[in-house]
Parts: structure tokens; sequence; C-alpha cells
């Protein structure tokens, strides 16, 4: 992703925007399962599945 640089073997450097990053990853994660849920009570998950 781009947030860490390998500056020798073992030994990285994280991005200051990193925590930003990964937040927001994790917020579009919790909107999908959001999403998800009410489809597959429906019945409708696997019609409109992500990788579709």
């Amino acid at each position: 992703m781009g947030q860490a640089t390998e500056i020798e073997t073992g030994i990285w450097i994280v991005s200051s925007k990193a925590e930003s990053v990964l937040r927001e990853l994790g917020g579009r994660g919790d909107i999908i399962k959001t999403m998800q849920r009410p489809l597959k009570r429906d019945g409708l998950a696997e019609d409109r599945h992500p990788a579709r």
C-alpha cells in the first residue's frame, strides 16, 4: 500500500499517513459489511457480490 519503506533488511519506516490510510480502509470494509447484511438477509447477496 506504499505506507512503509524498508531501509535495511528488517528495518522499516512507516509513513506519517499510515494510520489515516488504514482507518479509511477499515471504514470502507465496515461499509461493505453493513451493506452485505441486508442483502444476505433478503437472499440477494450472490446477485450483488462485490467481485461481480
